[in-house]
Formats: C-alpha cells, sequence, structure tokens
C-alpha cells in the first residue's frame, strides 16, 4: 500500500480560492521525504497567512508555479493513500483544486483513499463534556446533561486544561 503523508501551506483557508505556497510529501513506508518544494502562488500573500506559516512574498520569488510541477505531484499521489491532519477539509480540497487549476485530473474526491489524523483522533477521544472530565479530572462526571452538575465541572476542568497546557509548553520554550 502506497501510504503518503503530507501537509500544505497556503494564502489562506480557503481550500477552493487560495493558492498552495508549500507542499511536502514523505513515504510513510520508510519516512523518506519523496516531494517538497516552494510556489510562487502568483498573488500576494496575505499578512495573516505569513503570520501563521512564515511564507513571504519575498520568500517564494524565483520558485516555480504550482502548475510547472503539477504533472510530478499528480504521478505522485494516483493510487496513492493520502495521510493528514484536518485533510479532508483543507488540504485534499486544496490538493484537487490545485491540481485541476493546473489541467490535471485532480483527485477523485468520492473515492480517494485518506487517513485524516484528525478525524481518527477526535473519534478515538470524543471531544465533549464526559471525556474532558474523565481525560483532566480523571473521573466519571456523573448527572451529564443537566445544567448544574454540567456548570459546576467547569471551574475545575478550566484549571485543569490550564495546568495542562503550561505543563506541556514550559519544556518547549526557549531562553
Amino acid at each position: 500500500m502506497n501510504l503518503l503523508a503530507f501537509d500544505i501551506e497556503a494564502t489562506g483557508l480557503d481550500p477552493y480560492n487560495d493558492r498552495i505556497l508549500e507542499l511536502a510529501v514523505i513515504r510513510v513506508e520508510d519516512d523518506t521525504l519523496v516531494f517538497h518544494a516552494f510556489f510562487d502562488a502568483g498573488v500576494p500573500i496575505p499578512p495573516e497567512s505569513t503570520a501563521v506559516h512564515g511564507i513571504t512574498d519575498d520568500s517564494v520569488v524565483g520558485c516555480p508555479t504550482f502548475a510547472a510541477c503539477a504533472a510530478a505531484v499528480q504521478s505522485l499521489v494516483d493510487g496513492a493513500v493520502l495521510v493528514g491532519f484536518v485533510s479532508r477539509r483543507y488540504d485534499t480540497l486544496m490538493l484537487d483544486t490545485e491540481l485541476r487549476r493546473a489541467g490535471q485530473p485532480g483527485l477523485d474526491l468520492p473515492t480517494v483513499k485518506e487517513i485524516d489524523l484528525y478525524r481518527v483522533w477526535r473519534e478515538s477521544e470524543p471531544r465533549d463534556l464526559a471525556s474532558a472530565v474523565r481525560r483532566f479530572l480523571g473521573r466519571k462526571h456523573e448527572l451529564a446533561h443537566k445544567a448544574v452538575p454540567d456548570t459546576a465541572v467547569l471551574p475545575p476542568l478550566l484549571r485543569e486544561i490550564a495546568l495542562s497546557l503550561i505543563h506541556i509548553s514550559e519544556p518547549t520554550r526557549l531562553q
């Protein structure tokens, strides 16, 4: 099975109208980077996008357009199982749009094989109040879906979530 992990950085969040600025593809079988390129999107990069990924208009001067590499990208992803994070709502749609914009067949979205790790995570660890209480407070949430018990659990949950975020971020701080 040809599993390809991929990620896109783009000019914005609209997978149908924004443009790909960077594409990376790694073969899952052996963690080999099989494709990586920056692209000149031919449109200005909004400052809010640059604030997220750090790619500026100057960064892509002299880079190829996506269209110049589209045939190689199409060949790479044809028949592959695509692996991403929030990819079904963004990366996969944007990749398909850019491939088609460049005259390639694109992805057959109804049948493309894909593993969206965000969806896997969300479904394996539900995102509801009872699950949050179990994860962060280490107990079962009795009387879930009753206003007073649901409200009463929010202050301790806020403290625990805040503490977990502080704990997670401390080791990665740069001095």
